[in-house]
């Protein structure tokens, strides 16, 4: 690939569509990159006795990169001129195929080092009783949290890509879902909604939420199927409390039409710490989904494990003033 990939400028010169074909069959394997160098000058793809480029220039190096990779327009000047004065042809790549060289096969590369990442609760003045429709106006205000990676791996699923926000109150903590699907495997529905041992095996979705930054391995771990069905579960590793009830309170509601099933918790502060949070007090949090049917569970930090119980790897609740 390293031989193919010095020689792409070239072939783009001449065939843009076969640059074009490559970039397809090896969208997985490709990542975003330049030869931009920061020392006492910047650097443009190449150095020599030129005189440094300005900030504007590099603003318009990096514009042709973009511009080869996303639009289908014909000979420009290239994005280094001291290698040579020809043109170029763009070889506009779907959105798909970018996002992948973009930001996904990054990530999945560099999974196990990344920093853990930061959810923010937004701040509620007020009280609501769960619904499943995620209608109240502080949900489009709250920042949102990505599910849509491979647990074990990092890998990218973007069209089951699932959002979470949070909302925290005097009172509780909140944790609204929405969860696009292909289809919904769950277990066969009950006259009312139960709490069911074993409910991680059809389609949920899940948060790991722990007050103690610590002790890492105490957390709750609350869980909520399309049915409306739960389960809650203490966490002390390597012991899990099943008979634990966190008070939690959940409502689902699927819509067919959308092919999308949402999701509203709330869960009592008493649950979960000895007092309710502070402004600015970080908690350890991950956040999970569960597609049976596509045999993929996600997560909005990989822990880059089998298992959704790697604490170590849990991102960070922050609570917003």
């Amino acid at each position: 690939m390293a031989d193919l990939a010095a020689r792409i400028p070239e072939l783009g010169r001449h065939d843009p569509a076969r640059v074009r074909r490559l970039f397809f069959k090896h969208q997985d394997r490709i990542l975003f990159g330049t030869d931009f160098q920061v020392y006492d000058r910047l650097i443009l793809g190449s150095s020599g006795n030129e005189p440094p480029p300005t900030d504007a220039q590099a603003l318009e190096f990096f514009a042709k990169h973009w511009r080869w990779l996303e639009t289908n327009d014909r000979q420009f000047a290239h994005m280094t001129p001291i290698q040579g004065n020809w043109r170029i042809d763009a070889i506009g790549l779907p959105p798909p195929v970018l996002r992948r060289i973009y930001f996904d096969n990054a990530r999945r590369l560099l999974v196990r080092s990344l920093p853990a990442p930061v959810a923010r609760a937004r701040r509620l003045d007020h009280d609501f009783t769960p619904d499943g429709r995620l209608t109240e106006a502080a949900w489009e205000a709250a920042p949102v949290a990505w599910v849509e990676s491979r647990l074990e791996d990092g890998a990218a699923e973007p069209e089951l890509a699932t959002t979470a926000r949070l909302l925290w109150s005097d009172r509780f903590l909140y944790v609204g879902f929405e969860a696009p699907y292909r289809q919904l495997t769950t277990f066969p529905p009950q006259p009312a909604p139960v709490e069911r041992l074993g409910l991680w095996e059809r389609d949920v979705v899940e948060v790991f939420v722990g007050s103690d930054l610590q002790r890492t391995n105490r957390y709750a771990e609350i869980e909520v199927a399309p049915t409306g069905e739960s389960l809650d579960v203490l966490v002390e590793l390597p012991a899990k409390d099943f008979a634990w009830s966190s008070g939690v309170e959940a409502a689902v509601r699927v819509e067919s039409g959308r092919r999308l099933w949402t999701t509203e918790l709330r869960i009592p502060w008493t649950a979960l710490a000895a007092a309710p949070p502070r402004s600015g007090d970080r908690w350890r949090l991950n956040l999970y989904r569960h597609s049976a049917g596509d045999r993929v569970f996600l997560a909005w930090q990989p822990t880059a494990t089998p298992t959704a119980h790697t604490p170590g790897r849990f991102g960070f609740l922050e609570f917003a003033p």
